[in-house]
């Protein structure tokens, strides 16, 4: 499940400002308002997106697939992504609020306002308490490292609850005039190399670059010999593809193909293909 949805927020990424799912052409896209998603060097120039044609409304998919995805590496993986103060994510959540407080805590101060506490991420929610912090705070940081956050508006609108939409060092930070924003990269290492880890093993659910509101799925070839993906088979009549179960194989043959097809739909002529 987590290898599935990992797969889906890594496709290839489109640069034009075409027709989206929903929202359009979603501003905190790099992409869609005049950077490049994949060259971080070309964010800042892009954070003021109030001449473009870019909506301003978000796209939820990002931060609803990711908490899909977070709850599984949580339990999949504690010690890295435990829903509690003591994972390696958690720890890290809880040191970058400094003296800010949480909602469910009732001792939450606006990060923003300057000179009231240290932190840089606080969230006044009375009903989300460690698992839910740690899960929002994955959220946020690693929609900062992508670059999703890195706008004026959006770093305004989130000010009171989260001040490293700046992902690295060298960028104007943002928002300006708060005293506890701060780049990611500095305000929280930890976080930092967390998100930045896209590839390794307990790493490899992270989105590398932003989504842009294009959604298409990234084929998995499967070998047809193997028992495990022949359940996987799919059958065909007339050129339509039906999904269903083709029954277990033990060789890639069309007479072995064909008596697997004639059990599985004996009142159907029908071909099976392996799935790609």
């Amino acid at each position: 499940m987590i290898y599935f949805l990992h797969l889906f927020l890594r496709i290839p990424f489109c640069s034009d400002c075409v027709s989206r799912f929903l929202f359009g052409s979603a501003a905190r896209t790099p992409n869609n308002r005049g950077a490049n998603s994949a060259v971080r060097s070309t964010w800042e120039a892009a954070v003021d997106n109030s001449g473009t044609s870019c909506n301003s409304e978000r796209d939820a998919t990002f931060e609803e697939v990711l908490h899909l995805i977070t709850a599984a590496a949580l339990t999949i993986y504690p010690d890295l992504w435990g829903g509690d103060y003591s994972s390696e994510a958690g720890a890290a959540l809880e040191a970058a609020n400094g003296n800010c407080g949480w909602g469910y805590s009732k001792d939450y101060v606006d990060p923003s306002k300057n000179g009231k506490c240290t932190g840089h991420y606080a969230y006044d929610d009375r009903t989300c308490t460690k698992d839910c912090i740690v899960v929002e705070g994955i959220y946020w940081a690693s929609l900062s490292y992508v670059g999703g956050l890195y706008t004026l508006d959006q770093a305004g609108s989130t000010k009171n609850k989260w001040l490293m939409v700046t992902p690295e060092e060298g960028m104007m930070v943002l928002p300006e005039s708060v005293d506890n924003a701060i780049f990611l990269k500095k305000g929280s290492p930890a976080l930092y190399d967390l998100m930045s880890d896209t590839t390794s093993e307990v790493h490899a659910w992270l989105p590398a670059v932003m989504i842009d509101g294009t959604y298409m799925g990234v084929p998995v070839k499967e070998k047809c010999t193997d028992e495990e993906a022949a359940v996987k088979w799919m059958y065909k009549k007339k050129g339509v593809k039906i999904k269903g179960t083709c029954g277990s194989l033990e060789e890639d043959t069309e007479t072995n193909i064909a008596k697997a097809c004639k059990k599985s739909q004996p009142k159907k002529k029908c071909l099976c293909v392996c799935a790609a």
